[in-house]
């Protein structure tokens, strides 16, 4: 293919050089971000993004003889779901938005070629080049039926002489649906203990002392922070002392969800 010579020659001489860069300091082995579908748990009658970005929002600027337009990768974009039919474009970004009506669906990215070189300019208006990685991306999406459960884990540690356990956050964000709601979150030790969530607005949040196996009602997007305390704080030596030796105990709750 007469239009790969070029930048191919440019990036062996530019990789002598010490100027061809990647995206980001990303560990050899780590998976390609270039592509992306969300919210990865649906609701049923979501709508689903998926998308890629081959540039990682980096500018191509053609220098040195480097057209961008023939450089564009080629990619095809498959499902499971009849809702997003194989497709195949010639473009640095792409985005389509499907409902799925599948109890699971996966969303694959396979990209020619793997590597995407491409000309840029750094900060200082330097000609550069940047690698981009296209491996392929499989990603799997799954329906939200009933419901689901999340466990947040507040570890033991000590402020100042005080015992105190991390606090944790809701388990909603992009990858799960603006349509799921926190039902409850339940004390899952042997011990009582006092949870407070605070969640986006006054009337998304709940506090109260839960007994061992019992749960607090909640009924709001998971969206805020949980913290948790034993309902009782034994005394004895104090949080990080030498002579105890051991930190806090970890508690663990658990957080049910559900379309609503």
């Amino acid at each position: 293919m007469p239009s790969l010579r070029v930048p191919i020659r440019f990036a062996l001489t530019s990789l002598a050089a010490g100027v061809l860069l990647t995206n980001g300091c990303v560990p050899p082995n780590a998976p390609p971000t270039y592509a992306n579908a969300t919210p990865r748990q649906y609701c049923p009658g979501d709508s689903v993004l998926a998308e890629y970005q081959a540039l990682a929002n980096r500018a191509c600027v053609p220098h040195s003889g480097i057209d961008c337009a023939a450089i564009m990768p080629r990619v095809t974009i498959a499902s499971d779901s009849a809702a997003l039919p194989a497709e195949t474009v010639t473009a640095f970004g792409w985005s389509r938005t499907f409902r799925p009506t599948e109890a699971a669906v996966s969303v694959r990215f396979t990209a020619t070629p793997e590597t995407l070189i491409f000309p840029s300019l750094d900060a200082n208006g330097r000609e550069i080049l940047l690698s981009g990685d296209l491996r392929p991306v499989t990603i799997p999406l799954r329906r939200i039926d009933g419901e689901i459960a999340q466990t947040l884990t507040h570890n033991g540690m000590c402020s100042g002489r005080m015992p105190v356990n991390a606090p944790a956050q809701l388990p909603g964000g992009p990858d799960t649906s603006s349509g799921l709601i926190a039902q409850r979150i339940c004390n899952v030790n042997e011990i009582p203990i006092v949870i407070d969530v605070s969640g986006s607005s006054p009337s998304a949040s709940a506090s109260g002392t839960v007994a061992p196996h019992a749960c607090l009602a909640l009924g709001f997007p998971p969206f805020g922070l949980v913290t948790v305390r034993p309902a009782t704080i034994t005394p004895g030596e104090p949080c990080g002392s030498i002579e105890t030796g051991e930190p806090p105990q970890t508690l663990t709750t658990q957080v049910y969800l559900s379309c609503g």
